[in-house]
């Protein structure tokens, strides 16, 4: 069995304990994996785009026995950081209720079952990841929810596209992971067809509002070399503008009988005082 289709809108971001296994050698190594965390969890917060669902950011207080430098657990390591700023910074991003919510306090999936996957260690091939992040998120995409993992710098996850957890032994789950605002900004993009106005490429159609069937249909009809879609709730003709790139980008809208109606958003805002009176197709 595979994990169901999501069935919210919500983006439930968990940060994976089990990227951190004592992977840094020293202080300086490790600084730098917690800033680049923290500048993450930043970036992921104050993505703004129409199109990005809200996000909710989960942890666990078992990301404070993780090993961090060689053997020596997440709080001890942490503690050495001698750049305070940086410290509290993490702290409130991660710790502060207020930010990330403690996912054990609400646990959803059962002790009772066997999660495990082939990634966490070495020996046995298929270790037991029951009562850690890769179980919780696992149980939310099985349950119809969106997730994604943060991992820490240089982990064992980090050349991986998908992480396995198969639940008793039956269903199988893939969960996505980024470790840098890079890759959250690529993920991001790609998985919801977000269009960068700083970019020189002009959006597709599936970067627009139009990807949105239950309000548009495509038509037959062609300006400007890009398709006409014809909104169905008014039979008014919308195309994306080929003259335009970058933050100009945006809609012509013709009423159903081509009269020009006025200009729209990406994300399909209507101005009608951009109507241009003489102008038709």
């Amino acid at each position: 069995m595979t994990q169901t289709a999501s069935t919210t809108s919500n983006l439930h971001i968990f940060l994976n304990e089990l990227s951190l296994h004592g992977q840094y050698q020293n202080i300086q190594d490790f600084k730098q994996a917690i800033l680049v965390f923290t500048n993450t969890l930043v970036a992921i917060k104050q993505h703004q785009n129409p199109r990005l669902p809200e996000r909710a950011l989960y942890r666990t207080q078992l990301l404070y026995t993780r090993s961090a430098i060689n053997s020596e657990v997440f709080k001890a390591s942490f503690n050495q950081i001698p750049d305070k700023g940086l410290q509290q910074r993490f702290r409130e991003l991660v710790f502060n209720q207020g930010n990330a919510k403690d996912w054990q306090k609400q646990q959803r999936h059962s002790a009772d079952a066997t999660y495990t996957s082939e990634h966490e260690e070495d020996t046995p091939l298929q270790s037991n990841v029951t009562q850690t992040t890769l179980a919780e998120a696992a149980e939310y995409m099985l349950q119809g929810f969106m997730c994604l993992l943060v991992h820490f710098q240089a982990s064992r996850y980090s050349s991986l596209l998908n992480i396995t957890v198969i639940k008793n032994g039956q269903e199988s789950i893939a969960l996505k992971g980024v470790e840098t605002s890079t890759e959250w900004e690529k993920w991001a993009t790609s998985t919801f067809h977000l269009y960068d106005p700083q970019t020189q490429a002009k959006p597709s159609e599936e970067q627009t509002i139009l990807h949105d069937i239950s309000r548009f249909e495509a038509t037959s009809r062609v300006q400007q070399g890009r398709r006409m879609y014809r909104e169905r709730s008014t039979g008014d003709l919308w195309c994306l503008d080929n003259q335009h790139r970058y933050k100009g980008t945006h809609f012509e809208v013709f009423d159903r009988h081509g009269e020009h109606k006025g200009t729209a958003t990406l994300d399909g805002v209507l101005d009608i005082t951009k109507r241009e009176k003489d102008r038709k197709i």
